[in-house]
């Protein structure tokens, strides 16, 4: 919808962008039947404290849950590194081997290599 004034009158309209739709639409009946469905909304005065507390008492509830959580994942990340770290040692170690032992070929391939041009 496109909103647009009469001229002349001074009165605010909204017309239909859709090809073949031809409505236009006084701004003030669009803006009273819009207020009217956000009436039907509305939250009785009366309910507003009692949905507070509800409202209060879920968010508590969901950040005890988050922090049981984070207790919980706490534990279990402390299990995992206990298990991985007696593994570091021999992970460099192996790592170090491989590197030394194809460096040595490397080191042979050239060795090779020069004594043949040579």
């Amino acid at each position: 919808m496109t909103g647009y004034e009469a001229k002349g009158k001074g009165i605010l309209y909204y017309k239909c962008n859709k090809v073949g739709c031809k409505v236009n639409k006084n701004a003030e009946q669009l803006r009273k039947a819009y207020n009217s469905l956000l009436n039907d909304f509305a939250i009785d005065e009366r309910l507003i404290a009692p949905l507070k507390q509800k409202l209060v008492a879920t968010i508590e509830s969901l950040n005890e849950q988050k922090a049981e959580d984070a207790k919980r994942l706490k534990v279990t990340l402390k299990v995992v590194h206990n298990k991985l770290a007696p593994k570091k040692p021999w992970f460099w170690i192996r790592s170090w081997h491989l590197i030394c032992e194809s460096w040595k070929r490397s080191c042979a391939a050239s060795s090779h290599l020069v004594n043949l041009l040579a």
